[in-house]
């Protein structure tokens, strides 16, 4: 019910966004790296962090809970950096500085992820864990579809874990992200009628970030579900990264080299390649709740995430060739 009422609340904001963004020009103008040819309404994802804040308060009754607390604050300040940020760009530092605030204020409430080591390694891996994502949702937010459908997923995936061990926060956010999500995704699905921007993505990296944070007691559960969810783009942006860095590239240049973006380029629609990532993600959520749910298979997605990841890989690497082969004067000579 939660989702359903969130659903319908983000897709009529969104509705009433895109009216004031075309009367006031704050439209997103092609240029030589867009996807799109025509001006669209971008910040629609504001709709986003309207429903999910306003919706844990109605729910909650307050934010009273110290944690919860912290959430809000650190994702309604990222949130307002980078709205900010979608009306005039701003420096890439200053960004940084909000999402650093941002993981400091959860991480100062709730301690850091447990398990991955000594004390101050546990306080460093945390904060590079919101930040780092944060960061990836918007990197990897650029075709119509795949933000709003990698968060619906991962809000499912959440409100699932949530459900099952009784962290009724979790559920709660996990059930409004995804209904948020789903409701902007319907003006968002190629061709998009209005873009997320960087008000959206920042917001849902960093609240699905901060989700096992939120949890009283099944914080690796949560963690490891979310790696599953968000593999898509974790490894997406990992594995660009470090190619770009192999070939010597400056590695914070705006690029379109991303996979999901170099499937585009080989003539993939929108559609399509937001699709794959969907079932990605939706493939990696089954073997964590597997292996979460009986640890006979714990090691599952060990093995089921490298094989999407790889797969992932190949099918660009053959679509590319393909591509490259077509225009090679001895394919048409043959």
């Amino acid at each position: 019910m939660i989702a359903a009422i969130a659903a319908v609340v983000s897709w009529s904001g969104v509705a009433i966004f895109k009216r004031w963004a075309h009367r006031h020009q704050i439209l997103d103008v092609p240029n030589e790296r867009s996807s799109h040819r025509v001006p669209v309404p971008r910040g629609g994802g504001i709709a986003i962090v309207i429903t999910v804040s306003a919706g844990i308060v109605v729910v909650s009754g307050n934010p009273s809970h110290a944690i919860l607390f912290a959430w809000l604050a650190g994702s309604l300040l990222i949130a307002a950096v980078s709205w900010v940020d979608d009306l005039r760009s701003l420096p890439t530092v200053t960004r940084f500085l909000a999402q650093s605030a941002g993981a400091i204020i959860i991480i100062s409430a709730a301690g850091p992820l447990p398990g991955i080591g000594t004390p101050a390694v546990s306080y460093v891996l945390t904060f590079m864990w919101i930040v780092g994502l944060t960061n990836a949702f918007n990197f990897m937010d650029g075709i119509d579809g795949i933000a709003g459908g990698q968060a619906a997923v991962a809000g499912v995936a959440a409100g699932l874990v949530g459900f099952l061990r009784g962290e009724l926060s979790v559920e709660v956010i996990g059930a409004l992200v995804a209904g948020a999500s789903i409701g902007f995704l319907i003006h968002n699905w190629s061709p998009a009628a209005t873009f997320m921007g960087d008000v959206g993505s920042a917001f849902l990296g960093y609240s699905l970030a901060v989700v096992p944070l939120l949890s009283k007691g099944s914080q690796s559960e949560l963690l490891l579900m979310m790696i599953c969810a968000l593999w898509p783009f974790l490894f997406d942006s990992t594995f660009t990264f470090f190619r770009r860095l192999a070939k010597g590239e400056n590695v914070i240049r705006a690029h379109r080299s991303h996979l999901y973006q170099r499937l585009v380029q080989t003539g993939a629609s929108h559609a399509s390649v937001a699709l794959i990532y969907v079932a990605i993600a939706a493939i990696g959520s089954a073997a964590g709740a597997i292996a979460i749910h009986d640890t006979r298979f714990a090691t599952l997605p060990l093995i089921v995430l490298p094989i999407t990841a790889a797969t992932l890989v190949i099918v660009v690497t053959i679509r590319e060739r393909r591509v490259t082969d077509s225009h090679h004067p001895a394919y048409h000579e043959s």
